[in-house]
């Protein structure tokens, strides 16, 4: 799940697994179940062994509406 969170007034962009069979993985690593993973720009982000990654263009604040930039990655 790719969600934002306010921590101590600021949003941050971040990653959660949510039990997945095949792992969701940042900048490599496998990340824990339910442990949110703040992504900062430049961050890998991939679900599953094999799946396309994605990597975090913009950390800055969330523009209208939430949204935040993704760009597909190698894989």
């Amino acid at each position: 799940v790719l969600d934002y969170r306010c921590v101590d007034g600021a949003l941050e962009f971040c990653v959660y697994d949510l039990g997945s069979t095949n792992g969701t993985f940042v900048n490599g690593a496998r990340i824990i179940r339910g442990m949110p993973v703040r992504l900062e720009k430049g961050a890998s982000v991939r679900f599953g062994k094999r799946g396309a990654s994605w990597v975090v263009v913009d950390d800055g604040p969330a523009r209208e509406g939430g949204e935040r930039r993704l760009a597909r990655g190698r894989g």
